[in-house]
């Protein structure tokens, strides 16, 4: 009777220690499964392609070159930046009252802009800030690093939403900085990614308008669609502003519109090479994304 009780204990010990086994094993396949699942997500995210801009508009709200007779012009470039995600400002002109009025008469609110990116800290370019702030203080303020600390201050009064840049960054979903470049002054251009191609954008250029380009194409495995601001050849002389006109074609930059401290000889020689391509800047000038073929 005993030994036929121990054979029952040792058939039923041996039947549960062959489920522990059998659960172990399933649970060891599940957790390879998973690892594997996991690991075909981590590879398969970067490959799709995110939600590129296809709706985007850029509108010239202060400069030297008159284009809209409405609007009042002065030293100094701004543009307003229009998309289906969120509206930006990039710098701010040497005078806020001029941008506040532009923009009134284009029927731009301040209120509407998410995001202030600033390229150097020269008063044509900074000029307008606080008068902006004052009329919307809720915005992200992207800024290079090295600007003197008072003037960091004074707008973290204001705002506390400001990012010190010092390399390339991603700063919100298609939008990046080229990162400071340069010596002095350093200075930082906006790229903006769209299906059609890059976007950037210089408040003047300083650190070079073709090394701005080269660092952007260095990040990006995309053609340059439209480079569009200040490109700092005033008083370049005509031989410099032809390699510069050269080089351009040679990054394959499809549109070309300089504006700014660029001068009338960079323009001219511009529409001479890129004829229909070229893109004349004033303030009031509006350039959508769809009419870039």
């Amino acid at each position: 009777m005993i030994r036929n009780m121990i054979l029952i204990i040792i058939i039923i010990l041996l039947i549960l220690l062959g489920l522990i086994v059998w659960q172990s094993k399933k649970n060891k396949e599940a957790k390879i499964n998973f690892n594997q699942s996991k690991q075909i997500t981590n590879k398969a995210m970067p490959q799709n392609e995110k939600l590129k801009l296809n709706n985007l508009e850029l509108i010239v709200v202060f400069d030297n070159n008159e284009f809209d007779q409405r609007l009042q012009t002065g030293w100094g470039f701004s543009c307003y930046i229009k998309t289906q995600q969120s509206d930006w400002l990039f710098d701010t002109g040497a005078d806020g009252q001029v941008l506040l009025s532009n923009m009134r008469k284009l029927k731009l609110e301040p209120q509407s802009v998410k995001h202030l990116f600033l390229s150097h800290i020269h008063n044509d370019h900074v000029g307008g800030v606080n008068d902006f702030l004052t009329k919307n203080s809720n915005v992200n303020v992207y800024l290079p690093g090295i600007f003197p600390e008072d003037f960091k201050n004074q707008i973290k009064e204001i705002t506390p939403e400001v990012l010190q840049i010092t390399d390339f960054k991603a700063l919100t979903d298609n939008f990046y900085s080229s990162g400071v470049l340069g010596t002095e002054p350093k200075e930082q251009a906006l790229v903006i990614e769209t299906k059609q191609g890059l976007v950037v954008l210089t408040g003047c250029a300083h650190p070079g308008i073709v090394e701005i380009l080269e660092t952007v194409k260095n990040q990006f495995d995309q053609p340059i669609l439209l480079v569009l601001g200040g490109f700092h050849l005033d008083s370049a002389g005509l031989e410099k502003t032809k390699n510069i006109v050269q080089a351009f074609k040679d990054l394959n930059v499809k549109y070309a519109a300089p504006c700014h401290c660029s001068g009338e000889i960079t323009q001219r020689l511009f529409e001479e090479e890129y004829k229909e391509n070229y893109i004349e800047i004033g303030a009031g000038k509006s350039i959508r994304l769809a009419d870039l073929k």
